[in-house]
């Protein structure tokens, strides 16, 4: 597949990406609000803190730490570590600080118990909500969030999704080639609580300080690894239409079948420091971790990369794969600072160590990362 060119539906194809398994499946046909057509700006805020909520990792003894441009902090006290991953986002512009929550882990419990540890569970501490793709270890923690948001229907509380694709049906696989369920977004549970779901493919401004990408077009040599099956349609009241993988499946591959996980509806969120670039964070990265950076440059029109932080999803890769990506990132990117979380894997983080130990930050439960002025 060359560098420049879009993941077609042939080149997936072609690389056996659709599987077996027939479910038949009725068409959704509720309304949910998009977003605004792209990014004409976005906007430049004073300060981010990104306070780690939920992580694979926790050290109790890990340092703060003072970097150029850059305040590490650390949680010292019983946090959850799980596989899975919620951030709580803190920005400032002017006088007006704004909150937003990214993913929300895998399980209720670790969630709650450590924003309450960490002083974030008040409900007035939450301006919008974005979930960067439909897998159960980003999304699990959310309704019971939610529910602890009574004014979420007055205050009209935005969902963010990257497309109608977060909202299918997922199955994980077995060794032994059985399927078990990976989660659906509870979509009427949401709309039930007041969350205005807004479907956002060309990116959208988060609570007036980030923004979104929008569905992240896949223009490097990267590849998807070690992935899920996505099940188009709805059932039980809940499912996506498959509007976001129509120009990749033929009408009669999408009836019923169970389909190859490329994350269509992927996106980053980022936010614009002033006087550093770019903080991109990830999530999960399937949909490469080159691509979603460039995709976040180009949605917002800023090429400086400041931070890169989130699950890069390379901890399937082999080593040599690893530094391929990492060096094209930092030849391209060029970014400050380069954060590990979730699923990014022990490889990735030994061959940064070993190659750009001064971009490297090594990320745990409870970690407040603090970009811009004081």
């Amino acid at each position: 597949m060359s560098a420049t060119k879009p993941f077609t539906r042939r080149d997936f194809l072609r690389t056996g990406a659709v599987l077996g398994g027939a479910v038949l499946l009725s068409p959704v046909t509720r309304f949910i609000s998009p977003a605004h057509a792209g990014l004409s700006s976005v906007p430049v805020v004073d300060r981010l803190d990104v306070h780690v909520v939920v992580d694979a990792y926790y050290d109790l003894l890990a340092a703060d730490e003072e970097r150029p441009k850059l305040e590490v902090k650390r949680t010292r006290g019983p946090v959850h570590a799980q596989h899975g991953l919620a951030l709580f986002l803190e920005s400032k512009l002017g006088d007006e600080t704004k909150y937003v929550m990214l993913d929300f882990g895998w399980t209720p419990d670790a969630l709650i118990h450590n924003l309450r540890l960490m002083g974030m569970d008040a409900p007035e501490l939450t301006d919008a909500l974005v979930v960067s793709h439909g897998h159960a270890d980003h999304f699990g923690g959310l309704m019971k969030f939610v529910e602890q948001q009574p004014e979420a229907k007055r205050r009209g509380m935005h969902l963010y999704l990257g497309g109608d694709d977060a909202l299918c049906h997922r199955w994980s696989r077995r060794p032994d080639g059985s399927r078990r369920t990976f989660g659906v977004l509870d979509r009427p549970g949401l709309e039930a609580a007041g969350i205005d779901i807004t479907l956002a493919p060309d990116g959208a401004v988060v609570a007036g300080h980030g923004f979104t990408s929008g569905v992240i077009e896949r223009s490097s040599p990267e590849e998807v690894l070690g992935n899920t099956l996505v099940e188009v349609g709805e059932r039980d009241g809940v499912g996506c239409t498959g509007a976001q993988h129509q120009a990749h499946f033929t009408e009669e591959e999408l009836k019923g079948n169970f389909l190859f996980d490329h994350h269509w509806g992927e996106h980053v969120t980022a936010y614009h420091v002033k006087d550093r670039g770019l903080v991109v964070m990830t999530s999960c990265g399937h949909a490469g971790l080159v691509n979603s950076v460039r995709q976040a440059q180009k949605a917002s029109g800023i090429e400086k990369v400041h931070a890169v932080m989130g699950g890069f999803h390379l901890a399937p890769a082999k080593t040599d794969y690893v530094e391929k990506v990492i060096d094209l990132l930092v030849a391209e990117a060029d970014p400050d600072y380069i954060v590990p979380m979730h699923c990014s894997g022990a490889n990735f983080s030994n061959v940064m160590a070993h190659k750009y130990p001064e971009r490297l930050v090594n990320s745990y439960v409870g970690t407040r990362y603090i970009f811009g002025a004081a």
